[in-house]
Parts: structure tokens; sequence; C-alpha cells
């Protein structure tokens, strides 16, 4: 995600596979055994890590229009600690299922190119569902995002919806077309 104002990218580094299920209903599944937040600042051609953790993976992130707050998704995942990249990969696979990322934000102050603490927007893993690709509307407002049951790529689950959050009064609810 591009910031609004200067030539700074945030993207997320991933390690990503794909599990398949012989018996389920749910053929195949993407999942993420490894994601960190980096930023690079393409005017002096230097880049570094936002958010490098062990047991949580980050990943979507995207800028507030006005430059100022870092959205993304992250799942917590204690499994994860200690183990290698090939461990994870088998951990991952059984606990699919489980795995919830939350709808989270970072302040930033472009003067200093700081990220402040990550706060929690919406707890999605307390509602038993997960969250991905995060989208702030123009106007600052709002941000939608997809709501599914697990995991962070939704494309194939029946149970993926469209949801928003008004950034102001903190309501969340379904996206619903109006006529």
């Amino acid at each position: 995600s591009w910031h609004p104002t200067r030539n700074w990218v945030v993207f997320s580094s991933n390690q990503t596979g794909q599990a398949f299920h012989m018996i389920d209903h749910d053929k195949i599944e993407v999942v993420d055994y490894g994601s960190d937040l980096v930023f690079y600042d393409a005017d002096k051609q230097q880049i570094f890590n936002v958010l490098k953790t062990e047991d949580y993976l980050e990943t979507f992130p995207c800028w507030s229009p006005d430059g100022l707050k870092l959205f993304y998704c992250s799942a917590y995942v204690p499994e994860f600690v200690g183990t290698t990249s090939e461990q994870r990969q088998d951990i991952i696979t059984r606990i699919c299922r489980k795995v919830r990322y939350n709808l989270m934000s970072l302040t930033f102050d472009p003067a200093t190119g700081r990220f402040g603490q990550p706060q929690v927007e919406l707890d999605c893993a307390a509602m038993e569902r997960s969250c991905a690709v995060p989208r702030v509307s123009p106007d600052g407002r709002y941000v939608l995002f997809t709501l599914a049951d697990f995991g962070q790529f939704h494309i194939w689950h029946s149970s993926a919806d469209l949801y928003v959050k008004d950034l102001q009064t903190g309501e969340v609810r379904p996206l619903q077309a109006t006529n």
C-alpha cells in the first residue's frame, strides 16, 4: 500500500501454501505460515520491518487517506514460537480452521517515520470470525473488510461477506447495497 503523500510503501512478506482436504466440502485452503509487515522508502531505497514477530501473522496493510494510520490484519498463533518454517507448514495445515485474523491499526508519524503500538480495531477472533483485505474510504471515515469463519484467503469461503466499520462511531455492520 503506497503512502498517500510520500514515496513510501508498506507491504506484507508472506510464506503461503495450500492445504488439500480429502473429505472436507472445501477441498482447498490457502494458508499463511509466515508473514510480516515491511516498509520501503523508495526515495532513499531503504527497507525495514514494521512488524516482525514469531507468534503473529501480519498481512494486508492499507494506509488511511491522511497517511497517519496503517490498517492491517493480524492472527495470533502461539504454536509458532520456536518452530522452523517446515514445522510451521505442518502446524498451520492442522490448525487452519482455528486461525483468525483481527482488524488492527498502527499510528504513524511521517516526520519521524515511526509507527505506534498495534491497536485492535475489531477483535474478530473473539467473534469467532477472521478479517481480510481492509480498505479505508477516501474520506477516512469507514474501513471496509471481509469477514469469514477463519483464515485470510476468503475467496472460496462461503462464510465470507463484506463488512464496514464506522471509524467515528465504532459501529460494525454488514455492507448492504442501497437502491
